[in-house]
C-alpha cells in the first residue's frame, strides 16, 4: 500500500523543519553578507562629527626667509542631518594651527605668536557606491586667517598693543572620506581634506605680514567619528 507524505505527519513536520532551518540560514547569510554601512537598523538622521587630525598649510606672507609650508594640528565639528543613504548634510567650523605655536612656551599673551586658519562652511556629503564605504565631501563658506608674529608689538606711551593680523574671504573644500568599523558600536572615518581660502579682505591698520594676494590652502588627514541621534 503506497502512503503519500501528506499522511505521514512526523515526515511533514520535519520537511518544515528542513524548510525553515534552509531559509533561516539564507536569510542570515544575506543579512550577514551586506555591508554594515548600507544596514540601517536605527534610522537616526540628526549626526554630529568630530574629527582630528593634522595638516599641511601654505604660508601667504611676505616674509622670505620662512618656509613655504607649515605643519599644524586640525579639529573640525559639524551638525548635521541624513537625508538618505546616499546623501547627507553639514555644516559647522574646521580650524588649524600651526604646530610650533601650540608648542611655545616661552611667550604669552601679546607676545605669543599665532598663526590660525578657520573655515566655516555648509557641507555636502555623497556615497556613490552600494558595495564600498567611500564618501565624498564637498563644501563652500567663509575661511579666516590670523597672524600674529611672535613678540610682534606696538608700544606707545608705555601702552602695548597686540598687532594681530586678521584676513578673510571665500573658502571652499573638498574631502574624500572612508569608513573603518572597529567594533560593533565604533566606526572610524578617515579623510583626506583640501581646503582654499581667498583671503582679499584684510583688516589692518599697517603693513603687516599677510600678503593678499595669496590664498590661504591647507592639505590634511583626519580621524572623524560620528554619532547619530
Amino acid at each position: 500500500m503506497n502512503r503519500t507524505l501528506t499522511n505521514q505527519p512526523g515526515k511533514q513536520a520535519l520537511l518544515l523543519f528542513i524548510l525553515t532551518t534552509v531559509f533561516g540560514i539564507t536569510s542570515f547569510k544575506s543579512s550577514a553578507g551586506e555591508p554594515d554601512y548600507i544596514q540601517d537598523t536605527k534610522p537616526k538622521c540628526i549626526l554630529f562629527n568630530l574629527g582630528i587630525g593634522y595638516g599641511i598649510s601654505n604660508n601667504p606672507t611676505h616674509i622670505n626667509n620662512e618656509p613655504m609650508y607649515l605643519q599644524g594640528a586640525v579639529i573640525a565639528g559639524s551638525l548635521g542631518y541624513k537625508i538618505s543613504e546616499k546623501f547627507k548634510i553639514g555644516f559647522g567650523p574646521s580650524i588649524w594651527i600651526e604646530s610650533k605655536d601650540i608648542l611655545n612656551k616661552f611667550s604669552s599673551g601679546p607676545a605669543k605668536p599665532a598663526n590660525k586658519r578657520m573655515i566655516v562652511s555648509f557641507d555636502g556629503y555623497y556615497s556613490p557606491f552600494k558595495n564600498f564605504p567611500l564618501s565624498i565631501k564637498l563644501g563652500a563658506g567663509i575661511g579666516t586667517v590670523v597672524y600674529t608674529k611672535e613678540n610682534r608689538r606696538i608700544s606707545i606711551d608705555s601702552k602695548t598693543t597686540n598687532n594681530t593680523e586678521f584676513m578673510s574671504g571665500f573658502a571652499g573644500t573638498a574631502s574624500l572620506i572612508y569608513q573603518i568599523r572597529i567594533s560593533q558600536s565604533l566606526k572610524i572615518y578617515p579623510s583626506l581634506n583640501f581646503s582654499y581660502t581667498d583671503i582679499n579682505n584684510p583688516d589692518a591698520t599697517y603693513e603687516g605680514y599677510l600678503d593678499a594676494g595669496k590664498p590661504s590652502i591647507t592639505y590634511d588627514f583626519k580621524a572623524n567619528f560620528l554619532f547619530y541621534f
